[in-house]
């Protein structure tokens, strides 16, 4: 075991670790309330815990953002040591490659020497090499590499001997999933028999075909039998015989993400499988347990636990924030301004996918909120990353912004960029947005159902456990709230002056009601205002023609750039559309109409023909 701190040793240690803690926070330029102090001070008893062994486990300490986490973790190591306890080794494991490197950076400005610590990444152009597999005292590792378990040596143990403490930076996830929709994989099947009927290959897929024919098949069967008894073990497994390659039927399809739910059914081939039913879509999830079991004394950073039930479903996670935490950091000069508007990824995009200007609604309200705010005011805009065969929404809020007159390279006086653009993905551990008093979310995170079910089933580490709609949904909504708060900490609001957030306003989309409770009750004083629709009309809720069009569309990308003709039978076929049902029929018409008004296709006769890219649909 590493070494253990007697009694005395623990209270210079937390004493040290304050000091330091309270001078580097202050020479910074923050001004500490009391209670801000008391919670400082709590967590640096939370991680000398686990150095003297008088506590163990996985737990969770939730103060917000902002409030020093990061730099408490520099203190806590710094005065090990400055203390000389060098039989205390240590690892942190935080999201970003940089965020690991700006660690290290401040902890050898602080006197600890490089040599002890670790810090290791692939990542060519970062701002410090990797030390590779080379055991260091402090362990710097990114969640990615806890998770993947082949760097197990480094973060768990030092010489030999198990560490007395990982410190993980925000939410831990210990599961990772996979899941497969039945709709999707029917759908890629049928894009992939297209895209190689006629050519020299296609004889070598037909073994493939069969094989996925007969997998569809036997995943109807067992979601059809579920269907009818929910009593019944919703656990299956779909076998390969033994003459099946799939390893040859991998290298066939290749990387590409054309296929990605093909070979995400390849790869749980064989293994135990939950079957899911949601209102969104049917299917299979597999998971595995990705944080090491072994990894057990874990001190969980996470200002989000306490609105993210996601987190909280797993029962080996303990809360160990003191009860006033919510209060050390208020937001009485923050304020929300909500407009009631669909913000999942389909709905933003086919907006900010409109041919005119005059359409592209959400971006005119974007832009007439920018050109309120005085020109000495930084702003950063969240929206989704581009994807292939969609809108480009970055690009497309640049343009209108410039199209409106606004300079979208000006700086304000201190020389900020007055506009700026992080995608979802950055709404973690990124701190250099702090200057920007107004933060605007141009959509939002809306996991799909099936992946949010198969994330609760991970969570638990187990198969048996319920996923109801209520359930999933609750989650999703928590999820939202988890990814919203972490958005508009990277803004001004995330710096503490005294006990208050600094100001700010933020702008976003979102048609639900339930979003204000979850975040005021981890943003005490927040106010919130409606965000007065100048542009959008009453009638953005997604139809059923929306829905359907979404699909054709999804089903159109998979197909290869080349092919410039896809039979509508081909497509009603792919999403088990019978055109025998008037109903049915008209829907599908429609939505083929919505499809072709976006410019990429054209209805001729029995088929749709590529046309040149105009815009995005």
């Amino acid at each position: 075991m590493t070494e253990r701190l007697s009694v005395q040793q623990a209270e210079l240690l937390i004493s040290t670790a304050y000091d330091i803690l309270i001078s580097y926070l202050e020479q910074n330029g923050n001004r500490l309330s009391d209670l801000h102090r008391q919670a400082l001070q709590a967590m640096l008893e939370e991680m000398t815990g686990y150095a003297t062994g008088a506590i163990s486990g996985r737990r969770a300490f939730s103060l917000g953002t902002g409030c020093g986490k990061t730099s408490a973790i520099i203190a806590w190591i710094t005065a090990l040591h400055r203390l000389g306890h060098h039989g205390v080794s240590v690892s942190v494991s935080a999201s970003k490659v940089e965020a690991l490197c700006d660690l290290k950076r401040q902890l050898m400005l602080l006197g600890v020497p490089e040599r002890l610590i670790g810090i290791k990444h692939s990542v060519r152009d970062a701002s410090l090499p990797s030390t590779d597999d080379d055991d260091r005292l402090y362990q710097l590792v990114t969640h990615a590499r806890v998770r993947g378990g082949n760097d197990k040596p480094l973060f768990v143990e030092h010489r030999g001997q198990i560490r007395a403490l990982m410190i993980y930076d925000e939410s831990l996830i210990r599961s990772d999933c996979e899941v497969i929709s039945e709709r999707k994989l029917r759908m890629e099947i049928a894009a992939l028999k297209e895209n190689v009927r006629g050519r020299d290959v296609e004889s070598r897929f037909l073994p493939l075909f069969s094989f996925l024919d007969e997998g569809v098949a036997a995943i109807k069967e067992a979601l059809h039998q579920y269907k009818g008894n929910p009593k019944a073990s919703p656990v299956v497994a779909i076998g390969a015989p033994e003459w099946i390659d799939l390893d040859g039927f991998r290298s066939l399809l290749g990387k590409s993400s054309q296929w990605e739910t093909i070979l995400r059914f390849l790869d749980v081939v064989g293994s135990p499988l939950r079957l899911l039913l949601t209102k969104q879509d049917e299917g299979l999830v597999w998971y595995q347990i990705s944080v090491p079991p072994e990894l057990n004394n874990i001190l969980i950073l996470d200002a989000s636990y306490p609105i993210r039930e996601l987190v909280k479903m797993d029962s080996s996670i303990v809360d160990s924030s003191p009860a006033y935490i919510r209060e050390v950091k208020r937001f009485d000069r923050v304020t929300m301004y909500q407009m009631k508007h669909p913000s999942g990824r389909q709905t933003t995009s086919d907006n900010f996918g409109k041919r005119w200007l005059t359409d592209r609604t959400m971006s005119r309200e974007i832009a007439q909120v920018v050109e309120r705010v005085p020109q000495d005011k930084s702003i950063l805009i969240f929206t989704f990353k581009p994807r292939a065969n969609e809108i480009d929404i970055p690009s497309v809020i640049l343009r209108d912004l410039e199209d409106v007159g606004i300079d979208i390279k000006a700086r304000t006086p201190e020389g900020n960029p007055r506009i700026n653009i992080l995608t979802w993905g950055d709404e973690t551990s990124l701190n250099q947005f702090s200057h920007c008093e107004v933060v605007i979310l141009a959509g939002l995170l809306h996991l799909p159902h099936l992946t949010i079910a198969s994330r609760i089933i991970g969570q638990q580490d187990s198969y048996e456990v319920s996923t109801s709609h209520k359930q999933v949904e609750e989650v999703l909504d928590s999820e939202i709230a988890h990814s919203v708060y972490q958005a508009i900490s990277r803004g001004a609001c995330r710096v503490v002056e005294n006990g208050q957030a600094k100001a700010m306003e933020v702008y976003l989309f979102h048609s639900k009601n339930n979003l204000q409770a979850a975040l005021q009750s981890i943003m005490p004083g927040m106010k919130w205002n409606v965000w007065v629709p100048t542009f959008v009309t009453d009638d953005a809720r997604l139809s059923e023609i929306d829905i359907k069009a979404m699909e054709i569309k999804a089903y159109l990308d998979k197909q290869p750039e080349d092919r410039a003709k896809v039979p509508t039978k081909e497509i009603r076929e792919a999403l088990s559309l019978d055109a025998q049902i008037d109903k049915l029929r008209k829907l599908y018409d429609r939505a083929i109409q919505k499809v072709c008004s976006s410019g990429l296709w054209q209805r001729q006769g029995q088929s749709l023909v590529r046309m040149g890219y105009l815009f995005g649909c």
